[in-house]
């Protein structure tokens, strides 16, 4: 099983196949090379049913029995902090609504 964000020769040789969102389609965090947690925000909606990996690994989860429950990625993280040590001292950051990028002379 495989959770992919675009078709691929990976894709096809798989039997199941999720699809999942790609980073710029999804709220979440990222972990930088120094060791600084830093939020990612979603900048574009989600294509067809695609949906964030932790939503595919929830509904997947109890499919199969789990009695896992987050409404969001920021009960995901909370879990994650307070399960791994040096994570539980992150914080996820506040909720920012879309911003449109304008240019000079674009029309959009």
């Amino acid at each position: 099983m495989l959770f992919v964000t675009h078709d691929s020769e990976l894709c096809q040789a798989n039997s199941v196949a999720l699809p999942a969102t790609d980073w710029a389609e999804a709220d979440s965090t990222i972990t930088n090379k120094d060791k600084r947690v830093q939020r990612r925000h979603a900048a574009l909606a989600p294509p067809g049913q695609s949906l964030p990996a932790w939503q595919l690994a929830v509904r997947l989860g109890r499919k199969l029995g789990a009695t896992i429950d987050y409404d969001g990625a920021r009960a995901v993280f909370a879990d994650l902090g307070a399960h791994v040590g040096a994570l539980g001292r992150a914080d996820f950051g506040e909720d920012r609504p879309p911003v449109l990028l304008r240019f000079a002379h674009s029309r959009g």
